[in-house]
């Protein structure tokens, strides 16, 4: 498929085949699931596609899809410089489908570090974002990531509740 071409050639370093070929793929997101649209905008702005277009196709069908599909391209477009204007709907999707029992760790991870980076557009991400974290085995991530989190949790403590802050600094230790 086209996705397969912009994923292999991401890899490869072709950034003129992959953009080119992301191009294509763009035109096509919405005849696909809406996971697997999640999915390809991910990679898509991994290649380097404008991320506006994209944000505004999670937009418009991130609703249908799963809080595990949507978090790695919400991820990503943040990733890649998409407008806070563009992404704070988006966002807020997401944030609506807490709680984010099976968002990976990394997402989880990548999703404060935004919403600490950026408080005033993502400020709504962090309770979710954190709790997540919290009620997962931080034992098994890694040292340097628990660590990350936890700046990102004093970055933002003041959109956390003393419930979420305890039950952090709990998981962590």
């Amino acid at each position: 498929t086209i996705l397969q071409v912009v994923h292999r050639a991401c890899t490869l370093g072709c950034e003129s085949v992959a953009q080119a070929a992301a191009a294509v793929a763009l035109k096509g997101l919405d005849k696909d699931a809406p996971d697997d649209m999640a999915a390809a905008v991910a990679l898509l702005a991994r290649a380097g596609s404008p991320v506006e277009p994209l944000a505004l196709a999670l937009l418009e069908r991130g609703p249908s899809a799963s809080a595990k599909a949507l978090a790695p391209a919400v991820v990503m477009l943040i990733e890649k410089g998409a407008a806070s204007d563009v992404m704070v709907p988006v966002m807020e999707c997401l944030v609506a489908k807490a709680p984010f029992s099976d968002v990976a760790s990394d997402d989880l991870l990548g999703l404060a570090l935004a919403a600490a980076k950026s408080p005033e557009p993502f400020s709504m991400a962090f309770e979710p974002v954190l709790g997540a974290a919290a009620a997962t085995k931080l034992e098994k991530w890694e040292t340097a990531d628990v660590v990350r989190l936890l700046l990102a949790a004093v970055k933002g403590k003041g959109a956390l509740t003393a419930d979420t802050q305890a039950s952090l600094l709990s998981a962590a230790f």
